[in-house]
């Protein structure tokens, strides 16, 4: 009997320790689990080898130096666990680069995600149009 309830005991613990070991977040009254440091250190890691890849087209060589050697911001929305969509984003003279990740965040299978590459020019927040102004298109005359 006390073998039994060592056993049971023991399991729990394996249990409990393998399944708390994700940190959770709280989206729309629903607990999903996080992706850990060494899942999103991989997700930066996979978002650099695709700007490699395709630098040719949407980054220069200094950019894609840039993008090795500084850290990004990471934005993550969970919609289940470890499941949802990342975005992993380098801000780079005038540029936004972002690579997105959609689907299952922490899977090794390439066909479980989706991966997208967007290359924004950052525009001013304000355009002032107003005639007169330097952006905007010349005062009219007065006849």
């Amino acid at each position: 009997m006390k073998k039994t309830i060592f056993i049971f005991a023991a399991v729990a613990a394996a249990l409990s320790f393998c399944c708390g070991c994700r940190s959770h977040v709280e989206v729309d009254g629903h607990s999903y689990a996080m992706l850990t440091e060494r899942e999103v250190r991989e997700l930066v890691a996979l978002a650099r080898a695709t700007m490699e890849k395709n630098s040719p087209r949407h980054a220069s060589a200094a950019e894609v130096a840039v993008i090795r050697s500084t850290e990004p911001e990471i934005k993550i929305d969970y919609r289940g666990d470890c499941f949802g969509e990342a975005a992993v984003i380098w801000e780079l003279r005038g540029r936004r680069i972002e690579v997105v990740f959609d689907g299952v965040l922490n899977d090794s299978d390439p066909f479980r995600r989706n991966i997208m590459l967007r290359v924004m020019q950052k525009h001013p927040d304000v355009l002032d149009f107003r005639p007169g102004r330097r952006t905007g298109a010349p005062a009219a005359r007065q006849p």
